[in-house]
């Protein structure tokens, strides 16, 4: 369960800074504008932030602690974390980067967080991640002011997460969701899909993914989880360059992009090919309009209506019929030549202002 990680009852962020240019003071700012629960600052070198009470370590702090943030050197993780695992603390989000995608080194520390989480049955996000938005809290380092709505975004990617949070602000679609996903040094992305599956406040799912941790996990329990609801995959990392810029970036295994895209049709997830695709599909599954399998062609060619008849067959969606009395309205309005040919299909050889009166 990530209950701790999506609903906690209090924060602690380890790492909170006077800095308001640094992300330790732009995460705290974050959380305290959107988190009606307890907030904690940890920073041995402060007594208040941002009007809060600052505690010098962890274990200061004398009440329970659901979720702890963690932005501080590398080097410093480990020891954070054992703290924070003697408190009694459960779930953690791991902003700082620089292990296994970086070096020998980091690949070491980044091992050491897990056996370290594990003594403690702790959960943890990350590391390498830009952090965390649910329906009750922004715990991220973006200043993106986002509409509440339907949508959860799972991003592999710190850079393309804050795009599409940016975006999300530009055009007013509503998120209930965000999920940094970074290394996956201990929480998956099949971790996250699962309970988002569960949460009436997700509608859908989109996610880019650069590579999956677990396979089999992938294919086994991927089928129960789009039943419930959509679940939408852009995948980098299709060219040979893009796979080498993966490993150096959140130092994942690119894999196949082709037995990626058949993996995600064989377990009932929707995959698109780029961005645009998946920011338009995300808007119109975040509209509060019914969305049905069966689709009506309203077109002024009929090349363009074949095109059409052919990507709804491949995308295994159908063609609607209308009613005769619709159709009987419709050869009222258009003119002799441009009479519908089908019931489903309809080309209209016809100017705007027809086009406008259908």
């Amino acid at each position: 369960m990530l209950e701790e990680l999506f609903y906690p009852k209090s924060i602690a962020i380890v790492g909170a800074s006077r800095n308001r240019e640094k992300i330790g003071n732009i995460i705290l700012r974050n959380i305290i504008s959107t988190y009606t629960g307890k907030i904690y600052p940890v920073n041995n070198r402060a007594e208040e932030l941002e009007g809060l009470k600052c505690y010098k370590s962890i274990s200061d702090i004398k009440e329970p602690v659901d979720l702890i943030i963690f932005s501080i050197p590398r080097e410093e993780i480990v020891e954070a974390m054992e703290e924070a695992g003697k408190a009694g603390i459960k779930a953690a989000v791991v902003i700082t980067a620089g292990f296994r995608e970086r070096d020998q080194e980091g690949a070491r520390i980044e091992n050491e967080m897990v056996k370290t989480a594990s003594k403690y049955s702790m959960r943890f996000l990350g590391p390498n991640t830009m952090g965390i938005m649910t329906p009750t809290f922004n715990a991220t380092f973006t200043f993106a002011d986002v509409k509440q709505g339907n949508i959860a975004i799972v991003a592999q990617s710190g850079g393309m997460g804050a795009y599409m949070l940016n975006w999300a602000q530009r055009t007013r679609t509503g998120l209930s969701y965000f999920v940094g996903l970074g290394n996956q040094a201990d929480i998956k992305e099949i971790d996250v899909f699962e309970f988002l599956s569960n949460d009436p406040q997700a509608r859908a799912i989109f996610s880019y993914m650069e590579g999956i941790s677990d396979g089999s996990r992938f294919l086994n329990e991927m089928p129960e989880i789009t039943v419930k609801k959509p679940v939408v995959f852009l995948k980098g990392g299709a060219s040979s360059a893009g796979e080498q810029a993966i490993r150096t970036h959140t130092g994942s295994l690119a894999g196949s992009y082709e037995l990626f895209r058949s993996a995600v049709r064989t377990v009932g997830g929707i995959f698109v090919e780029n961005l645009t695709d998946l920011l338009n599909l995300a808007k119109i599954l975040s509209s509060e309009e019914p969305i049905k399998r069966d689709i009506l062609i309203i077109t002024n060619s009929g090349g363009h209506g074949v095109l059409t008849v052919d990507e709804i067959e491949r995308n295994r969606l159908s063609l609607t019929k209308l009613p005769p009395k619709v159709q009987s309205t419709l050869e009222m309005v258009l003119p002799p030549h441009a009479s519908p040919r089908s019931p489903e299909i309809h080309w209209i050889s016809a100017g705007t202002p027809t086009l406008i009166d259908i």
